[in-house]
């Protein structure tokens, strides 16, 4: 099994509660450092990077596809809070939680989830 598919495997697992890099490297038996430079040749990306952006796409796909309130949202990605939910994702997105759920509007498949 390649590290690079491990480590997405491992990801998908653990996005939700964990975000530290140590802790897939530690998963994986490897070095902090040599985990780090997988993802650099592999993704391109460093491994908080790549962590980041799998937390994103998922708040995305909550914001766009179902009804929930930034704060079941926060608390379903295992932020602390609301705020530091929006604080992060308006650092990495560009715009808060609530600016994007305006601007994509909420999904049709929303309604059949509900």
């Amino acid at each position: 099994h390649h590290p690079s598919m491990k480590f997405k495997t491992l990801l998908e697992n653990h996005f939700h509660t964990e975000r530290q890099p140590s802790f897939y490297a530690s998963q994986m038996g490897i070095s902090p450092n040599n985990f780090s430079k997988i993802c650099k040749q592999h993704f391109l990306k460093t491994p908080s990077e790549l962590i980041q952006e799998r937390v994103i796409l998922e708040s995305k796909k909550l914001i766009h596809l179902s009804y929930k309130s930034m704060k079941e949202i926060a608390s379903e990605l295992n932020f602390d809070d609301e705020n530091y939910f929006s604080r992060y994702f308006k650092k990495h997105v560009g715009i808060s939680p609530t600016a994007f759920r305006e601007n994509v509007g909420i999904s049709i498949v929303a309604d059949l989830s509900r």
